[in-house]
């Protein structure tokens, strides 16, 4: 009848469409708080469900749960907001072509799942895990507030805000954190990431991995842990924090050992603003700077040909350059190499220094200087100093080469020019650092001209006076042997 709606009454839906509805009074569906289920082979396909909150005059459902693709996916009790676009198969060995077969399930409000199967978008807690979203893939969860997972199979975004594209088997547990893809991959600290490759882990905060298995070590309160960071020691609240690290396909895990660092592994070599590798760092730069920053007494950078063991150590040497922020060119196994650069300036193995075509420079612009007044008694100052025959008592120690040499010796030289000396090393042995000899030297000739002039004058006016005395005996003798 046209009260029931009856097959032929005037309010009937067709099925060869109809014409003249109003929407607002003619539609398909319900007018109380009870689902819409569209079934297709008699198996539910799609369920609409309303919201229990409401809200306006008169008050209606403020949002709809979408469940659609398989009869057997779900969305939790209490749940609003929730979508699930397609795919999901019931448990069990249900598909032919396929395993580990289950249905999609939000879990949280106004979570997501797109598509694939055994798919979860929501966590524990309705409103603290909600907006979760998972593109589609198989067995993927994003189970925190607006994690994502974009695809792939079996990844996990379980940190809030955090991000897993796609791959297999990754983890992105930390807040803000991110796997782009890749296989076995965790970013573990808050704000990591890695990039892809497999088994990496960036468990610092602000950390970046990549490669294979570049790890980056995690902290205490770094959360669940996932398969890159699987046997990685924890290292403080917050793991390596700020620290890079990329590796290249070869090798055993490469594990970062502080924070703030840049790591590279590249057994083919590493190249700057070049492409031609050797088995090494090739630079082409226009300058280089290597500065012990911190004034740590234990930095050290090392240059060695592994295949002939030679190379330098610019090392703190305790009793030597252990001063912060002071370096000295040390052995390498038991050896004095030579140190060679570019055949333009050498230092070898016995300490002398050689530079090509020239001298060592330093600026003198007048324009750089102030307080300007003259070397005062530069002469008397040169002749304060004594220079002596001595051997080293432990010429490796000093960092001298042994055998009879000439110098200063600093205590001497501490008395007359006091500036030229300086204490070395955490046993303060003073070393002697003549700046400004030059100037001492040329102003102490100058000296000891002028008074070589003066000298000259007085003697020029011995000889004449001499001279005249002598004219005046031979005058007086001539004038005798005449008589």
């Amino acid at each position: 009848t046209g009260a029931t709606g009856a097959a032929g009454s005037l309010d009937a839906w067709g099925r060869l469409g109809n014409a003249g509805s109003n929407p607002s009074i003619n539609f398909i569906g319900t007018t109380d708080n009870q689902p819409l289920v569209l079934r297709t082979a008699n198996a539910r396909s799609l369920r609409i469900e309303p919201s229990a909150v409401t809200f306006g005059t008169p008050a209606l459902p403020i949002t709809t749960n979408m469940i659609g693709g398989s009869h057997a996916n779900f969305v939790s009790a209490g749940v609003r907001g929730a979508t699930i676009a397609g795919g999901g198969v019931p448990a069990e060995d249900s598909d032919p072509n396929f395993f580990l077969e289950s249905p999609n399930r939000v879990t949280s409000h106004f979570g997501t799942v797109a598509g694939g199967f055994a798919n979860s978008a929501g966590g524990s807690t309705l409103v603290a895990d909600g907006f979760a979203t998972v593109g589609g893939g198989l067995g993927n969860s994003a189970s925190a507030s607006s994690s994502v997972v974009g695809g792939g199979a079996m990844n996990s975004a379980s940190g809030p805000s955090s991000t897993v594209g796609g791959g297999g088997s990754n983890t992105a547990s930390g807040e803000y954190s991110t796997v782009g893809g890749g296989g076995s991959n965790t970013a573990r600290g808050e704000y990591s990431t890695v990039g892809g490759g497999f088994a990496n882990c960036a468990g610092g905060r602000y950390s970046w991995a990549g490669g294979r298995a570049a790890k980056i070590r995690p902290g205490s309160l770094s959360g669940v842990t996932g398969l890159g960071c699987t046997a990685v020691p924890l290292f403080g609240s917050h793991g390596d924090q700020g620290t890079f690290i990329w590796t290249d396909a070869r090798g055993p895990a490469f594990i970062s050992t502080g924070e703030h660092q840049f790591l590279i592994r590249a057994d083919g070599g590493v190249g700057i603003n070049t492409a031609t590798l050797g088995n090494a760092v090739n630079l082409r730069l226009s300058e280089l700077v290597i500065e012990n920053s911190t004034g740590n007494p234990n930095a050290d950078l090392s240059l060695m040909n592994t295949a002939t063991n030679r190379g330098f150590d610019v090392a703190s040497v305790p009793g030597l350059g252990s001063a912060a922020g002071e370096f000295v060119i040390a052995e390498v196994d038991g050896r004095l190499p030579d140190v060679l650069f570019a055949q333009r300036f050498k230092i070898d193995a016995a300490g002398t220094t050689f530079v090509q075509g020239g001298a060592v420079g330093n600026l003198s612009d007048v324009r750089l200087k102030k307080s300007f007044a003259p070397i005062a008694s530069p002469l008397s100052t040169m002749l304060g100093l004594r220079g002596q025959m001595f051997e080293y008592i432990d010429p490796a120690k000093s960092m001298n080469a042994p055998g009879l040499r000439m110098g200063f010796i600093a205590q001497e030289v501490q008395k007359v020019i006091p500036q030229w000396v300086k204490p070395t090393g955490s046993e303060g042995y003073l070393a002697v650092t003549p700046i400004g000899f030059e100037a001492l030297t040329v102003e102490a000739l100058r000296e000891l001209r002028g008074e070589s002039a003066l000298i000259d004058a007085h003697q020029s006016e011995q000889i004449a006076k001499l001279n005249a005395e002598n004219a005046e005996l031979k005058a007086r003798l001539a004038a005798l042997e005449a008589r």
